[in-house]
């Protein structure tokens, strides 16, 4: 059987705690104390063991025993004084002497006990104070509903709503007390002083805080850039209710940590508006463009505090997002910290701002940590490097910094929510753009629902992926993507391409104007129109864009420039025409191979090789007469990039006309990496000793070297042929062995496939191959005049050379 502490407490009717006879609380039975041998060391006793100071004069009185059931626990005391309980004076034991009187002493001790609340009316820290003067809290253990209850009745405030684990406005320093109210087991105490059982000083001591139901949590609402100001609200059945009558017999402004109120409060269709003293804002601080992530501070009067985040929940980071405009919570961390202005901060989600959310305010809170929250409206997304706003390399603004995605597991369901959020079409597809430069960003899209917004595809580990050269960036043109281009280079009909469509731009007289024009040609690097006119081509007025554009002389691209609302009246009677005062010339660095030089405005650099592809070395090749393009196998790995990209629309028939994407002066992404082009035009073939003249060793010059023919390639008629009929030395005879050591170069021409045609060159063989493969090198005989002295020479050396290797 568990059998609590002896207890001795001062007890009356009234319920003050240092004022009454005196009960014992002893083997969990309560009883009496008599008053044989009673003296003023007794009383002296009574009042410090019951933490009421000392006796006051005269304060001794006669009462008759409240009961005849209980014992009389200790009489015949005999006290120094200085003992520090009753039980511990002299005494012939617990129960053990014989009291006959019908009465017991009465005291009344020095101090007067007041017990309250630090905080608003009904909630806060439990507090003492003795003779009118605050001394301490009490601690939280050993206390529970019985006492809060008990509380919360004897202070006016009805019932206990809530026994929070710790209230936010208390004197750190102040001394604390020790409950233990086990003696009540059957019945509440008359005042919480008589569960008091001495100091505790140890940090395990935390301050016992109650809320009663008398207490009226309060908002303000409707200023988001000082939430100190607004219309007030209370909290009523868990929901918030406008105040319409300022009846209050306390500061609102203090209770809700906003200074004082400035009077009078103004009021709106009956409801109170109240602007406190001081000035609040919750904000976000990231060091970078965003309002909407970073860390939570509490902006008061100009002066930026941290929020500490000891209960810190994704409940509170969630209000914080929706306080602040910011859209859904992606996630929220914890950072290194040392003080804030608020802590052990609980919302539940209804609050106006996370400043009124029950929580624990102070100037210089000590905490370790402080929240990190990211909201949806912070992240960004565009699509870069592309010929038009809705189509490119899919980048993402995460935490302030622009991040790739990579193309392995990206759906198409992925890219539609891409293309709506740019408002550039319900769907998108994927497709190659430059790669670009910086890391890659991990997506985690959820698999149970279809996104709006690719906000929800980032975690807290989405900045965890790292740089890989081999990851592909994804690259994506949605539906709504449209490109404006010129039928020919640089003047030509304004044509717009969106989807499968041609359209061309209207020629109206309102819109078709000499702005218009340079946006136009400047937009294809073109310089400025030299000219521009109106055709009224039947075919062409038939399909005129549906938009109308009013452009100024600033504007870079016809997407830039507004769209007037009203068409003109003669939208569709004629379309756009003009010529521009720039022209696009492209090349490759050395006539028919090299890399692909593109030379705009004034200005020649290199085309960077990330969407360059083999059909557009087909048409470059085409178009410089150089035949077709052959493998490369020297490509450089420095370039001075002048275009990220170029991208040809339907209508185009000379690379020229594409829509040319321009590197950024800062952007080296594609420094290593331009495109680079062998055209079969580039090819021709020698004997490699100029002086045997019609036989030899076989040489091709190829990517600038002169390396050899493998066998296997002059094995052909033609192919030898072709050889010989071009070095103006007639038809093959045979094939020679190869004479001399073999080239430090392993390359040689490993394949080739000519034609019966004798005025093709070699160049316009269907096949040309190069490989660094193992094979026997081969020289050839025409049959073109050639001097006999030399052919027996070439034959003396090569049979000696025979008879060497034999």
């Amino acid at each position: 059987m568990f059998l609590a502490e002896d207890r001795l407490i001062l007890k009356n009717k009234g319920g003050y705690p240092c004022e009454g006879y005196l009960e014992v609380y002893h083997n969990n039975t309560w009883g009496y104390v008599g008053d044989t041998h009673w003296d003023k060391n007794t009383e002296k006793v009574a009042c410090k063991s019951t933490h009421c100071g000392e006796p006051a004069d005269s304060s001794v009185t006669d009462i008759g025993k409240p009961s005849e059931d209980r014992p009389i626990w200790l009489n015949e005391l005999k006290c120094e004084g200085d003992e520090s309980a009753l039980w511990e004076c002299k005494h012939p034991g617990w129960n053990s002497s014989y009291y006959s009187k019908l009465t017991v002493k009465k005291i009344t001790c020095s101090s007067n006990i007041t017990i309250s609340l630090d905080g608003p009316k009904c909630a806060g820290a439990v507090k003492y104070s003795i003779d009118g003067k605050f001394d301490g809290y009490f601690c939280n253990s050993n206390i529970g509903e019985t006492e809060a209850r008990l509380l919360c009745k004897s202070l006016g405030c009805g019932g206990l709503r809530q026994i929070p684990s710790e209230w936010e406005d208390m004197e750190r320093n102040a001394a604390k007390m020790k409950l233990d109210c086990s003696a009540f087991k059957n019945a509440d105490p008359d005042h919480l002083w008589q569960c008091v059982k001495g100091n505790d000083d140890s940090a395990s001591c935390k301050p016992f805080s109650v809320i009663c139901e008398g207490f009226m949590r309060l908002q303000l609402k409707g200023n988001q850039s000082n939430v100190c100001s607004g219309q007030l609200e209370k909290e009523e059945n868990n929901n918030w209710v406008p105040v319409q009558q300022d009846n209050f017999d306390f500061d609102v402004c203090q209770q809700m940590h906003c200074g004082n109120s400035l009077s009078p409060n103004n009021s709106t269709n009956k409801n109170l508006n109240v602007t406190c003293t001081d000035e609040v804002k919750v904000v976000l601080h990231s060091g970078k463009d965003s309002k909407c992530y970073g860390t939570v501070n509490i902006e008061v009067n100009g002066s930026d505090n941290p929020v500490c985040a000891s209960t810190w929940t994704k409940s509170e980071a969630e209000l914080v997002c929706k306080e602040l405009g910011c859209g859904k919570l992606i996630y929220t961390q914890e950072r290194q910290n040392s003080r804030g202005i608020m802590d052990h901060v609980s919302c539940k989600g209804s609050e106006s701002s996370l400043w009124h959310c029950e929580a624990e305010h102070g100037n210089n809170i000590q905490c370790s940590k402080q929240p990190y929250v990211v909201c949806s409206d912070s992240v960004e997304v565009k699509l870069a490097d592309g010929p038009g706003r809705c189509a490119g390399r899919l980048e993402i603004k995460h935490e302030g910094q622009w991040r790739k995605v990579p193309a392995n597991r990206w759906t198409e369901a992925q890219s539609a929510a891409v293309c709506k959020q740019l408002e550039c079409g319900e769907k998108g597809k994927t497709e190659k753009f430059s790669q670009g430069s910086g890391s890659f960003l991990s997506i985690t899209c959820p698999t149970n629902k279809k996104i709006s917004n690719i906000s929800e595809c980032l975690t807290e580990n989405s900045n965890n992926q790292r740089p890989d050269r081999e990851v592909e960036a994804v690259g994506i043109t949605c539906e709504g993507h449209k490109v404006v281009f010129l039928s020919g280079t640089c003047s030509g009909h304004v044509g717009i391409e969106h989807g499968r469509e041609i359209y061309w731009l209207s020629g109206s007289k309102e819109t078709w104007n000499q702005e218009s024009a340079d946006t136009v040609c400047q937009q294809m690097h073109c310089g400025n129109a030299a000219s521009f006119s109106f055709h009224s081509r039947a075919d062409m007025i038939n399909k005129v864009w549906k938009d109308s554009f009013s452009c100024s002389s600033r504007k870079k691209s016809l997407s830039e420039c507004s769209q007037t609302t009203l068409l003109p009246p003669d939208h569709q009677t004629s379309t756009a025409h003009v010529k521009c005062s720039g022209n696009i010339e492209m090349r490759l660095t050395n006539s028919c191979w090299g890399k692909v030089r593109i030379c705009v405005e004034g200005k020649e650099g290199d085309m960077c090789a990330d969407t360059w592809t083999e059909d557009k070395s087909v048409k470059l090749c085409e178009k410089l007469n150089c035949g077709t393009p052959i493998k490369a196998h020297n490509s450089p790995r420095d370039g001075d990039i002048l275009f990220k990209s170029l991208h040809p629309t339907s209508q185009t028939t000379d690379l020229t006309q594409s829509i040319f994407v321009k590197n950024q002066d800062n952007d080296n992404s594609c420094r290593q990496k331009p495109a680079y082009v062998v055209c079969s035009g580039s090819v021709k073939p020698r004997f490699s000793i100029p002086s045997y003249k019609c036989f030899g060793n076989i040489e091709v010059e190829y990517e600038g070297k002169w390396i050899p023919v493998c066998e296997d390639a002059l094995k052909d008629t033609n192919n030898r042929n072709t050889i010989c009929q071009e070095l103006k030395c007639g038809d093959a005879v045979k094939t020679l062995l190869y004479f001399g050591p073999a080239p430090t170069d392993k390359l040689a021409i490993s394949n080739l496939n000519c034609t019966a045609n004798a005025n093709s060159p070699l160049s316009a063989c269907s096949s040309i191959t190069a490989s660094t493969a193992a094979c026997k090198h081969s020289g050839l005989r025409c049959s073109g005049v050639y001097n006999d002295l030399c052919v027996s020479s070439f034959l003396i050396i090569l049979c000696s050379f025979s008879l060497i290797l034999k």
